[in-house]
C-alpha cells in the first residue's frame, strides 16, 4: 500500500506547484520501484528454492530409474524362466516337477518415481516463475515418470494374478490341461506387461540423456521372488531344476534394495 501524504502549505506560485507534483510523481516512482524490487527478489528467492528441490528430486528419480532399470530386466528374465517351463510342461505332459527345465520364480521389484517437489510447486503456482521452456521440460518429465509409476502398477497386477496360483497349490506339474493353458496366458500377459515397462523406460531414457542408460530391447530383470516353501526332501530333488534357473537369473541379479 502506497500512500501519498498532501503538501504541508498551499503553493503560491506555478514554480511551487509543479514542484511539488514532481517531487509526489517522484515519490511515487521510487515507492513502486523499491516495492517491485522486493517483490522480484522474493520470486527469485523461491525459484531458486524450487529449483534446488526439483535438482534434488531429479536425482532421486534418476537413482530410482537406475534401479528399476536393473529391476525390469530381472523381471524379464524371471517371467521368460517361467514361460520356458510352463511352455515344456504342457509339450512334456506328465513330467516330475524336479525334471522341468527350471523351477517358478515370480517377481514384482519396484521403486516409483516422485513428484512431491512438482506438485507443491504447481499447488502454489512458482512454477510459473520459471521461463516457459524450462516449465515445458519439466512438465514433460514429470508427465513421463507418472505414467510411468502406473504402467509399473499395471504390471505388479499382471504379475500377481499370474503368480497366485502358489496359494492353492505351488506344484505347476498339478495343473490340468487347460489349467496350463491359462497360466500360460497370465504368464505372457505379465510378461508384456514388464516389456511395456522396459520400452518406456528405453524411450525416456533416448531423450532425459541423464536418466540414461535405459533398459535395452534385449534386457532382462527381476525383483523379490514368491518361491513356495519347499520341505528339505523337495529341495533336494528340485537341485538339478533350480540350477538351471539360477543360471538363466545369474546375469541380471535384483537390483539393491
Amino acid at each position: 500500500m502506497l500512500d501519498v501524504h498532501p503538501a504541508h502549505h498551499a503553493a503560491t506560485t506555478w514554480r511551487d506547484f509543479f514542484i511539488h507534483i514532481a517531487t509526489i510523481v517522484l515519490g511515487l516512482l521510487i515507492a513502486i520501484g523499491l516495492e517491485q524490487s522486493i517483490e522480484w527478489l522474493h520470486h527469485r528467492h523461491q525459484l531458486q528454492e524450487f529449483r534446488a528441490a526439483l535438482k534434488q528430486e531429479r536425482t532421486d528419480n534418476r537413482q530410482a530409474f537406475v534401479a528399476n532399470t536393473q529391476g525390469v530386466r530381472s523381471n524379464l528374465a524371471a517371467l521368460r524362466n517361467n514361460l520356458l517351463v510352463l511352455t515344456y510342461l504342457k509339450g512334456h505332459p506328465g513330467t516330475p516337477r524336479a525334471a522341468l527345465p527350471g523351477v517358478l520364480i515370480w517377481p514384482n521389484w519396484d521403486s516409483p518415481f516422485s513428484d512431491i517437489s512438482w506438485r507443491s510447486a504447481a499447488n502454489t503456482n512458482i512454477a510459473e516463475l520459471m521461463p516457459r521452456e524450462e516449465l515445458a521440460e519439466n512438465a514433460a518429465l514429470y508427465e513421463w515418470l507418472m505414467s510411468l509409476n502406473q504402467v509399473s502398477i499395471d504390471s505388479w497386477k499382471a504379475v500377481s494374478r499370474a503368480s497366485s496360483y502358489v496359494n492353492i497349490d505351488p506344484d505347476p506339474t498339478h495343473f490340468s490341461p487347460a489349467g496350463l493353458d491359462h497360466e500360460i496366458e497370465l504368464t505372457q500377459d505379465a510378461l508384456l506387461a514388464k516389456e511395456t515397462i522396459s520400452l518406456e523406460m528405453s524411450n525416456l531414457a533416448r531423450y532425459y540423456k541423464d536418466f540414461g542408460p535405459g533398459p535395452s530391447k534385449e534386457g532382462d530383470l527381476f525383483g523379490a521372488s514368491i518361491v513356495p516353501p519347499l520341505t528339505p526332501e523337495q529341495q533336494r530333488a528340485l537341485e538339478s531344476a533350480r540350477a538351471q534357473t539360477n543360471a538363466r537369473m545369474a546375469a541380471t541379479p535384483m537390483p539393491n534394495p
